[in-house]
Order: C-alpha cells, then structure tokens, then sequence
C-alpha cells in the first residue's frame, strides 16, 4: 500500500465536497437553475420512494414541483468519497426538515445517499446519479 499523499486525489476531493456544498446551498435557496448546473444533461435520481427523474429536463421539472410544495433545510451530516479515475462516488448520511410552503409545518427526515460525479473536461466535477436509500 503507497502511503504518499496524492495531491490529485485531495484536489478532486475538495472539489467535490464544493459540489456537495453549492448543492446544499441551492437546495436551501429552492434554487433550480443552481442545481441543473451543477448537473450532468444525463442525470439520474432515484429518489427514496422510488420515483425517478432522467435527465436534466426531468430533474428541472421535478425540482420546480417540490419547490413548489416543500421548503427543505438540509444538513449534511457526513460524507466518504472514493475517487476512481474520472468518476467518484460519495456515501453521505444527510438531516434535513421538510416544511410544507403553505403550512409551515416542518418534519425532521434523515436519509443515506449515494451520488455519483462525473469528472468534466474542464477537471470540474458534476452531479450524474443521485440514489436516494429507503429508511
């Protein structure tokens, strides 16, 4: 096992946990247009009750209709990243309260999450798969 530090590694890491960060932040915001950005045109979300978005068409749709309905405070709990040439795939454990827009009411939730990235040609990083595990 190689015990020297690899900068590429640490770099791509920390862009990635800026994704992770600008997505929460857009989230809060209810912030469509911020989160298809930071999406691939082929994004895939599996969400816990098994309703899926394909596509950045059908994630926009479907992120204006939960805005609609849903103000979401999330709060990243953890993350473990693993990088792996141009994809990674982070295991994170997310808390979050989900308000109803017209009640106010808020829930607690938590949920695990697996999402992919997709290293960009530029070097960046974006969002391509989002599964959300049931309970």
């Amino acid at each position: 096992m190689n015990s020297r530090v690899n900068p590429r590694h640490d770099l791509d890491v920390s862009k990635i946990a800026a994704v992770r960060a600008a997505w929460i932040r857009a989230v809060e915001a209810s912030d469509v247009n911020s989160l298809i950005a930071l999406a691939t045109d082929d994004i895939v979300v599996v969400n816990g009750n098994g309703k899926t978005a394909v596509g950045i068409d059908a994630l926009r749709a479907n992120l204006t209709h939960e805005f609609r309905l849903f103000d979401v405070e999330p709060r990243d709990s953890s993350a473990q990243i693993i990088v792996h040439d141009k994809w990674a795939i982070e295991f994170c454990e997310v808390d979050r309260i989900v308000s109803g827009v017209k009640s106010g009411i808020g829930v607690q939730a938590h949920s695990r999450i697996i999402a992919v990235f997709s290293r960009q040609p530029d070097a960046s990083w974006k969002v391509a798969r989002v599964i959300a595990l049931p309970g």
